[in-house]
């Protein structure tokens, strides 16, 4: 009898003792959701297309790289209009700075290296609290076959007379 009592004292403290160490050692969510509605995200974001960048990538192929501005509000966007001259020259620094790393062997520039690079030089023209994020695309432009112009057909028949 004392054999069995001893056992099921022995199995009930190693028990508990693993279901302490479980819910120890994995987190349930409870701080991540608390941590989360701790921080609201503006509502009245405002996003904003720049006039895309012509970059070279190598010496007959160059890249139209599209960015995209997400900022906090309309006053920003604002903002960003009277000083685009000095945003494009920011961010066309860092996009040639970003071709020049690639060197004479790259053909596709690094979007997710020059991200951050981009949303930095922004966020230091325009404000820090007023851009929340920076967007990046691009269309590859071969220089080396510039595109034919397409005639119309009264535009023939002009020429031929």
């Amino acid at each position: 009898m004392k054999l069995v009592i001893i056992l099921a004292v022995v199995l009930l403290v190693l028990g508990l003792g693993g279901g302490a160490a479980f819910v120890l050692m994995f987190d349930f969510g409870d701080k991540k959701e608390a941590k989360v509605e701790a921080a609201p995200k503006p509502v009245n974001l405002e996003e904003l297309k720049l006039d895309p960048f012509i970059v070279p990538v190598t010496s007959s192929q160059h890249t139209a790289v599209k960015v995209e501005l997400v900022l906090v509000d309309k006053a920003a966007a604002a903002k960003v209009k009277a000083l685009t001259p000095k945003l494009r020259d920011a961010l066309l620094t860092e996009l040639y700075a970003q071709a020049d790393k690639g060197g004479r062997a790259a053909t596709v520039m690094d979007f997710t290296a020059v991200q951050p690079r981009l949303l930095a030089a922004a966020r230091k023209v325009i404000g820090e609290a007023d851009v929340v994020d920076i967007r990046v695309g691009d269309a590859t432009l071969d220089m080396a076959k510039p595109p034919v112009p397409k005639t119309s057909e009264k535009e023939k028949k002009k020429s031929s007379h």
